[in-house]
């Protein structure tokens, strides 16, 4: 059975991270376009209540009263792999607040069972997992501070393993994602990809 840590901890280690990406504008785009917020409730219908997402990125296009799209982060510091059930219920919780202007993604600490793989890839869900420390050898230090984007091309094979190994070790990276299709090695590279192209269809 998958164990559950205490999850606090990893919460914040995600929401400073996505802060960070977000404060510096390595995105090209505004900063104050975006507004992150840590254990956010947005309403259901369905439940009557309102329900609450670890972390959110709210998006708004200059002039707009509200947010135009949300980007729902679900964490899990599990000691197993990410069970295909976790996605599921995830999935149903984002339909319910913002089906048409969303993206949702899982960050994990562990790795992702391959069925949770394939029903995340089949409903267009990402997959984050931010290897402990321990689980990093540093024997790359001097080319990951020379290119601290990580920009190049990702190995498939490396994330793959990556995402679905629980005893996965990297060389130096701590950051792997699968999201619609594609990998990316850093919270720059996703976050640039997915939030950049909803803030400047707002502005057109």
């Amino acid at each position: 059975m998958t164990k559950p840590r205490s999850g606090k901890r990893f919460e914040m280690r995600v929401l400073a991270a996505l802060k960070a990406e977000l404060a510096v504008g390595r995105l090209g785009i505004e900063p104050k376009a975006c507004q992150i917020s840590h254990r956010k409730g947005y309403f259901s219908r369905d439940r009557g209540r309102n329900i609450v997402f670890d972390i959110v990125i709210e998006v708004t296009r200059p002039g707009a009263n509200t947010w135009t799209f949300l980007w729902l982060f679900e964490c899990k510091d599990y000691t197993d792999a990410v069970p295909v059930s976790d996605v599921e219920e995830f999935c149903a919780k984002v339909k319910q607040v913002a089906a048409a202007n969303s993206k949702a993604s899982v960050v994990a600490s562990g790795a992702f069972q391959h069925s949770a793989l394939a029903y995340a890839k089949a409903n267009g869900i990402g997959l984050i997992r931010l290897l402990p420390n321990e689980q990093i050898d540093h024997v790359m230090e001097m080319l990951i501070m020379a290119n601290p984007d990580h920009s190049t091309r990702p190995d498939v094979e490396e994330f793959s393993d990556a995402l679905s190994t629980p005893a996965f070790r990297s060389k130096g990276r701590d950051f792997y994602a699968l999201a619609e299709g594609h990998f990316y090695g850093s919270w720059t590279a996703l976050l640039r990809e997915v939030l950049r192209p909803r803030i400047l269809a707002g502005n057109s």
